[in-house]
């Protein structure tokens, strides 16, 4: 998201135009999502673009962000859908995906929701167990045409240097299976492997690493010989998604490409070394890479990197507290809107509407929840803010408003496009 100060007002800049957000706070119930759709859209094109002569298919990971203004945005610039459950597959239906657009994935899917998926003739169900597989193969045999590719998960055991509690692809994780597992499923099952299987892995989210996504990748193409040796066909490799942004970066120092969403291995996550790369170039040279080995489709399920930097969470000031030990703003949005600070210590920058040269202060920004953890940033410099005022919280695209509650019976927040 393009931001600049303009005559000392917080102004999005995209295709369509500026936008004061300033307009917006005195047109809409406070505090509410925005979000620059027409540069969601942009990114979309572009990264569809950078791989147009290699056969990958998008797949926007619908649990990052489940708005149909932009599910239908995406739908329409030729991506699929990415699910998880039974509603997911229903509101990506909703906004126009066929069913050949949709892949299943999720470790623990009901009986209820595989039979769904199977008479909805969903592209691919990735299975994360053996268990769930014979699940799948039980609910299959009741229907003779039953389509769907049966993708395995599995984990590259490739430590993804990110947050401990989004990594997904080592081995004590819950999701996904060894392929050492995945080799004895297919030797003791009769029925393994279905008429049309693929490959599938997911290492983790908020990736920022090319090193450890080629190492997971190489991993994958070494798993497709072993197979192919054993005349095991596979249909097609399933890359997952997880590619991070700089959550640290000048939030007034943005553009509309991909040289601030990698670091070159080198650098360490959240460096503001001028050697970095452009690393989606990079990205999207290993995938030319991992094709040309593999000749097969590739299927790649991004969610933050599409979404995460063009959403912010606009909250109005309900009191500035200064006590001799320390200063909060608090604001009407906390951990019910926005829980990522509280799940992961995730950072998220905080920047005022209005006027941003005056004096700064230290201020501990919390919300309005009856729980000691409602911090949505600690000790960070802002302008002497006064009651009434509002503030952006930005880079609140992905995993922002999915995971909003109702807890203290407050209500939602609502969403609004540009």
């Amino acid at each position: 998201m393009k931001l600049a100060y303009e005559l000392d007002v917080l102004t999005l800049h995209n295709k369509q135009g500026s936008h004061p957000l300033k307009d917006f706070c005195a047109n809409y119930s406070h505090p509410f999502y925005f979000y620059d759709l027409t540069s969601i859209e942009e990114r979309a094109q572009l990264m569809s673009e950078s791989v147009k002569d290699i056969p990958v298919h998008f797949h926007f990971a619908m649990k990052s962000n489940f708005q149909k203004p932009l599910l239908k945005k995406l739908i329409a610039c030729g991506w699929g859908i990415d699910t998880v459950s039974q509603g997911e597959i229903e509101l990506a239906l909703e906004c126009g995906a066929t069913a050949d657009q949709i892949v299943f994935s999720g470790v623990g899917k009901t009986a209820t929701e595989i039979e769904f998926s199977l008479r909805s003739k969903v592209n691919t169900i990735n299975v994360e167990s053996f268990e769930e597989y014979e699940r799948v193969h039980q609910i299959a045999r009741k229907f003779g045409d039953a389509t769907s590719i049966i993708g395995v998960r599995v984990n590259p055991d490739v430590d993804p240097m990110t947050h401990p509690s989004i990594t997904t692809g080592l081995r004590d994780n819950k999701f996904g299976v060894d392929f050492e597992s995945f080799l004895a499923w297919h030797h003791q099952s009769k029925d393994f492997p279905p008429s049309r299987l693929a490959l599938s892995c997911h290492i983790g989210s908020q990736v920022r690493h090319i090193g450890v996504l080629k190492e997971a990748y190489f991993k994958m193409l070494g798993y497709v010989q072993i197979l192919k040796k054993r005349g095991v066909d596979i249909v097609h490799l399933d890359l997952g998604g997880g590619l991070g942004i700089d959550y640290s970066r000048d939030p007034l120092a943005v553009a509309a490409n991909f040289e601030n969403y990698f670091l070159d291995e080198t650098n360490k996550v959240g460096s503001s070394s001028s050697s970095k790369l452009n690393l989606w170039k990079s990205y999207a040279s290993l995938l030319a890479e991992v094709f040309e080995k593999a000749k097969m489709p590739i299927l790649l399920e991004p969610g933050r990197i599409v979404v995460g930097p063009f959403g912010a969470l606009i909250a109005q000031v309900q009191y500035v507290k200064r006590t001799p030990y320390k200063n909060f703003v608090i604001l009407d949005t906390g951990m019910n809107h926005l829980m990522r600070p509280m799940l992961y210590s995730a950072n998220h920058k905080i920047v005022p509407i209005e006027n941003p040269d005056r004096p700064k202060e230290i201020f501990d920004v919390v919300g309005p929840i009856c729980e000691s953890t409602d911090v949505l940033a600690r000790s960070i410099p802002l302008p002497s803010l006064k009651q009434g005022e509002y503030v952006a919280i930005l880079d609140t695209g992905a995993y922002g408003e999915v995971l909003a509650n109702n807890y203290n019976l407050r209500p939602l927040a609502p969403a609004v496009f540009v």
